[in-house]
């Protein structure tokens, strides 16, 4: 668990999907990070996605990730300690994030965070970008341990600019279309594993994206009642976020994040 003060004010986040064929998305997305700088949060959370694609520390310097990398460095710099985590489409976010935006850590896979309470006992939050706790996906799985190896992923990052960008291109296209082929029950979380994660990490809440469906969830594990919280994306005019305040989660989503479902820890 992180071991840091428990946290009293949070935001949330995850599957944006910035795409520089999108900007009306980029322009929306930055008005709401603007907004959140205003907020006062403690922390932020990307769970993965922010971006369709990124190609690695190049992408950083391009024009069309600038205002996005700003923005962010504004939360940051409001006194919102940030944390990137990879998502399925950006797990190549690396060190040139930290030194654009100002935040604290680009988390690979998952981590379990402490929240204040009112009642003066911390309830621990277990955070994931969500993909693999899909366990039903096979061919996902073994797609994304190949991908993430090493030398796979160092062959990339090498490739000139052009080539980096089109096999990115080329497998958002191949993804889109295996997907479409993909069941629902598929591409779910699954409970088994939605568990398994609980016992491993102790936690009594935990908020995931991926699915691009925002809901909320409560599981008995071993005899406890626990709380799963799935982000929506941010298609169309859509905004998906949770915020986390004394105890209490809302859960935004929707157009402009309009539709609030409220829960307490």
């Amino acid at each position: 668990m992180d071991v840091a003060a428990p946290i009293r004010h949070a935001l949330f986040f995850a599957d944006v999907h910035l795409d520089a064929r999108e900007p009306a998305r980029t322009e929306r997305f930055v008005a709401f990070l603007d907004a959140a700088a205003r907020e006062g949060y403690e922390r932020a959370f990307c769970l993965g996605d922010l971006f369709h694609a990124w190609i690695g520390p190049r992408q950083a310097e391009s024009e069309e990730a600038r205002p996005v990398l700003d923005a962010l460095a504004r939360l940051a710099r409001s006194g919102a300690r940030l944390t990137l985590f990879h998502g399925n489409r950006d797990f190549h976010l690396g060190e040139e994030m930290l030194r654009a935006t100002g935040a604290d850590a680009v988390v690979p896979d998952a981590c379990t965070i402490a929240l204040a309470h009112p009642d003066g006992r911390p309830r621990a939050l277990y955070l994931a970008h969500g993909d693999l706790l899909c366990a039903r996906d096979g061919a996902y799985r073994a797609m994304r341990r190949v991908i993430r190896s090493r030398p796979a992923r160092r062959l990339y990052l090498s490739l000139p600019l052009g080539a980096a960008s089109a096999i990115a291109g080329g497998m958002a296209g191949a993804s889109r279309t295996v997907v479409a082929r993909k069941s629902q029950r598929t591409l779910s979380l699954a409970a088994s594993a939605v568990r398994r994660a609980f016992r491993r990490s102790g936690a009594d809440a935990a908020v995931v994206g991926h699915v691009h469906r925002a809901g909320r969830t409560g599981l008995e594990v071993d005899g406890r009642r626990r709380l799963l919280f799935t982000l929506g994306s941010w298609e169309g005019d859509a905004a998906s976020y949770i915020v986390y305040r004394d105890g209490r989660f809302a859960l935004h989503d929707g157009p402009g994040g309009s539709a609030v479902l409220v829960e307490d820890l």
